[in-house]
Order: structure tokens, then C-alpha cells, then sequence
């Protein structure tokens, strides 16, 4: 039988800036679960983990597709609850990674909990499972997993919770907020190949270590941001990070790049990369002050350009202040009615979304939401900085947007030497495929709402275009959240009907 789903898609090809991208639309389908995990054989795969952990397989090789559901989890005798965090596939294989708890626990006191992490590989042509490794420590979360030809990394975590109690071992769907606590290599048998113990760092100097790497070598990278006892009276305080590295052969080359902040200064998020072409250490600090140090916190943000050299000795420092009256004008929140003597309730380090070096040395950092809670009024508009490879403010791009929950989320990504940005916006907002700013308090549905991809000039932050992917207008749809990575180059977003559990599939190829 042909292939119902690719009878079932129409095609549509566009062509922006040079390059093609392509847009996939399925037919109605069966609802799938809350997190889907991809596409295998013509089958779409996603994940429940809520009650039971249970996979579910929407087979679209029939003209109606078939929908087949399956209990996962690992194979163990002393479980009191088992939690499916996260799932991915390689080849013919789904690996599952699960948390068992050997104690009950009360929800909200997961700090009392006893147990361990298993990773589990099942044959996704039986649903068997081929084997299962136990991991000796308990982590509720996963914060990412790289898949690479050798191997994969996986990222234990913690949680908290925003309201309650203890910690939060119910699933999470935004990675910046797990804590890491450990990270391990295995080959795709699951044999270990290397592990570091990451439990131990300061919390309050590395809240999340989001700046964790894996390069094209599978060379695994962690800063981690340590102070330095000052001993001498009126010497700036002092730092350095311990760049931690491994690889799947287990190789280690630790580095100590020392840096001096001035008095004050606290580092909110770091990235550091090394320059083959010039033999140095580029390291970029986003940093703040204190609250009540500075009148209307005018000075409050800023960055610091570092470099080092093989050695990790320091050879350059540049501190350049980030004034929120020069980034947030009325020019930039363009038909916006922002007052700029509120200026001082914004946070341009809320959030972070994106912080990549480019292949120029230059340093892309996106921001998701600028305002404090008690600032409304453009709480989701989006802050975007790119720092030259010398450390200059090369230029900055504000996106308004306001406390509508609408504009809660954004997805970036780098493809084709071009910023993408997809945002959920209301259709009155586009006039003549332009956006418009406004503060829209309607309803979101499939008729009011759209998925709209920016792209963006990395060279000087203007928007190249800013258009609906597709409009699917129906009354029965709305968009749904989070955008799936299929590949590299390939994206999954789903609308989905909820009333009659069908789903719209909308995949981006570029």
C-alpha cells in the first residue's frame, strides 16, 4: 500500500534569502501523547508520563491511521513508583530514561525519596526490551541528551518547584530550569564510556550551568564558575572557571582561566569557546549588579569579553555596560505605547533562550522575557544582543511583546547563517505580511492564531521576513507548544483539535 501520509501531505516550497524550505501538512490524525519523541518506519512516536509511563504509536501507513499504545518502563522488583522522564531513538532502538523510587513518597517531598536512574533500550519492532543499564544515583530530570555516532551524553538533573515544597520529580518541560547533578556517556549497547560528577559546584554560582558544549569531535565542555580567596586589601574579587572536559575515551584536560570582575559584579550566565585559527580562550560573562546599586539600574546589566591563552592565563578584559535607556527606546518597541521612565523594572538576563558563538567568533544572546512580575505590561518581549568577536556590542534587536500568555514562548535557532525565531501570534497583528505590534487581549484559537517564523540578518539584526509558516485557520484548532527537533534541519509543530482528539502535524525542512 502506498504510504497514506505522504498522499495525505500537501506540499508547499518557498523559496527566502536563497535557500528552499520545505512545509509538510498532514491530514487529521489520531491525538498523540503529550511529548512526541519522532518518526520511525512511518510511525509517529510519543511519550505519556504523567499516571503510567506508557509509549504511543500512530502507524500512518494505513489510509486511517492505527494507534497502538504500550506500557514502558524498566524491568525492576523493588520499585515503589517509576517515572519515564525522557525518550529518544537511534536506529531501530527507543531508549527510555526512568527514575524508581525504592520508598514512597509524598508528592512535594521528592527530597525524601530513595532510589536510582535506569536507561533503558527497547527494540522499537517488538517493543522488547534488549537490555537496561542502573545508574546509582536518583535524578527526577533529564536536562538534555546529545546523540552522536559513537555514543550519547545524557544530563541528570533536580528541580525545584516554583510553589510548594522540596523538589519537583514530575517531568519539566523547560531545560533551563534542572539543575545538573550528573552527566554520563555510554555507546549505543550501553556500555559506559565516561561520567562527570557535577553535584558538588556551588549552586549559587552555577544555578543551572547552562553553558554545557558537546563540539564535532564529541569533546564534552563545562565552565564552572568557582571564587577565589582575596587576601590582599583592595584587590578586586576574584574568580576562575574550571573548564571541565571529557570525551567518550574518558580523556580529561581541566583548565583554569582566572578572570577579575570589578566590585560588584555578578556572573548570570557564561560562554566560553576556544579559537582554534588564533590559539585562545574567548569567553564571554553576562553580568549584573547587585539591586540598589546603581540609580535606575541604569548600569545594571553588562558583559564582560575575556580571552586566555593556551596556558589559561588572562591576555584581555572588556567590560561593556549595557544600558537599558540606549537598548529599550520607544524607537525599538516600535507601536508600542512603553513609558521609558519605566525602564528600570526590566531583566535582560530572565530567561535565557540562546547563547552560541558563531562561526565569526561573534556571540548571539537571546533573552525570552525582559520585564520583572510586577511589570506587566511587556513582560514576553524578547532581547537579542550579538557581540562582535572583539567584544563589541555589535547590535541589539528588542521584539515587543505583551503579558499575554499568548507570547509566553519563543523558539530560536541558527540554520542557513540566519537568526529563526517562531513565535504564536494573533493574525490582526499582520498587515501585508508585516507585523504590528499590539497588545492584543483576544481570544487564541485556530481562527485568531498563527505559528510565524522570523528570520533575521546575523550581520545586523534586521528581519528579513516575518510571515506565517501556514495558516490552518479552523475554530477547532489551537496551537500547541513546544516545537519538536527532528534533525538539524527538520522541525515538527502540532496543532491539535482537542474536542476530537485529532492532531495536525506541520514539518519544516530546510
Amino acid at each position: 500500500m502506498t504510504n497514506q501520509l505522504i498522499t495525505a501531505f500537501s506540499f508547499l516550497l518557498f523559496f527566502q534569502t536563497g535557500y528552499s524550505q520545505e512545509i509538510r501538512v498532514s491530514s487529521d490524525m489520531p491525538e498523540s501523547a503529550s511529548r512526541i519523541v519522532g518518526f520511525w518506519e512511518g510511525k509517529l512516536i510519543s511519550m505519556n508520563t504523567t499516571l503510567v509511563p506508557e509509549l504511543q504509536v500512530i502507524d500512518t501507513t494505513f489510509a486511517k491511521p492505527k494507534v497502538k499504545t504500550f506500557k514502558i518502563g524498566p524491568q525492576v522488583e523493588d520499585a515503589k513508583k517509576v517515572g519515564t522522564i525522557t525518550c529518544f531513538i537511534h536506529e531501530d532502538f527507543i531508549y527510555e530514561i526512568d527514575y524508581v523510587f525504592t520508598n514512597t513518597v509524598v508528592p512535594g517531598h521528592a527530597g525524601n525519596a530513595k532510589g536510582y536512574t535506569v536507561i533503558v533500550k527497547r527494540d522499537l519492532r517488538t517493543m522488547q526490551i534488549v537490555s537496561q543499564r542502573m545508574i546509582n544515583r536518583l535524578n527526577t530530570q533529564v536536562k538534555f541528551v546529545k546523540t552522536l555516532e559513537e555514543g550519547f551524553y545524557v544530563c541528570l538533573g533536580d528541580a525545584y518547584m516554583s510553589h510548594g515544597r522540596g523538589l519537583n520529580y514530575m517531568t519539566v518541560s523547560n531545560p533551563n530550569e534542572i539543575i545538573p547533578t550528573l552527566i554520563t556517556g555510554f555507546d549505543y549497547d550501553l556500555e559506559p564510556l565516561t561520567s562527570l560528577d557535577l553535584s558538588t559546584y556551588e549552586p549559587c554560582l552555577n544555578p543551572y550551568l547552562n553553558e554545557i558544549s558537546v563540539d564535532e569531535h564529541s569533546v564534552l565542555s563545562v565552565p564552572i564558575i568557582q571564587k577565589m580567596p582575596v587576601k590582599e586589601q583592595g584587590k578586586l574579587p576574584r574568580g576562575a572557571i574550571t573548564f571541565l572536559r571529557t570525551n567518550f575515551s574518558g580523556d580529561s584536560l581541566n583548565i583554569s582561566l582566572e578572570y577579575e570582575l570589578e566590585e560588584g559584579l555578578h556572573v548570570s550566565s557564561v560562554k566560553v569557546r576556544f579559537d582554534k585559527k588564533f590559539a585562545v580562550y574567548k569567553g564571554i560573562f553576562m553580568v549584573n549588579r547587585s539591586s540598589g546599586e546603581t540609580a535606575e539600574s541604569d548600569s545594571k546589566y553588562g558583559y564582560v569579553y575575556q580571552e586566555w591563552d593556551e596556558s589559561g592565563k588572562s591576555t584581555l578584559t572588556k567590560l561593556v555596560q549595557l544600558k537599558k535607556t540606549d537598548l529599550i527606546t520607544s524607537i525599538g518597541m516600535t507601536d508600542s505605547d512603553f513609558d521609558e521612565s519605566k525602564v528600570s523594572r526590566l531583566n535582560l538576563d530572565a530567561n535565557v533562550l540562546l547563547f552560541e558563538f558563531l562561526p565569526d567568533g561573534s556571540a548571539l544572546y537571546a533573552v525570552n522575557t525582559i520585564a520583572s512580575p510586577n511589570f506587566m505590561k511587556i513582560t514576553n518581549s524578547k532581547c537579542i544582543l550579538c557581540i562582535s568577536a572583539d567584544g563589541e556590542l555589535k547590535w541589539t534587536k528588542i521584539l515587543p511583546y505583551s503579558s499575554n500568555e499568548l507570547y509566553a514562548n519563543a523558539f530560536f535557532f541558527l540554520q542557513n547563517d540566519e537568526l529563526h525565531v517562531y513565535t504564536k501570534e494573533f493574525i490582526r497583528n499582520f498587515s501585508s505580511g508585516s507585523y504590528q505590534y499590539d497588545d492584543s487581549r483576544g481570544i487564541a484559537n485556530g481562527l485568531s492564531v498563527v505559528m510565524t517564523e522570523r528570520i533575521m540578518d546575523l550581520d545586523d539584526g534586521k528581519v528579513i521576513t516575518h510571515k506565517p509558516i501556514i495558516h490552518l485557520q479552523s475554530a477547532k484548532y489551537d496551537l500547541f507548544w513546544p516545537v519538536t527537533i527532528l534533525s538539524t534541519n527538520e522541525y515538527l509543530l502540532r496543532y491539535r483539535f482537542t474536542k476530537g482528539n485529532k492532531d495536525k502535524w506541520v514539518r519544516i525542512a530546510y
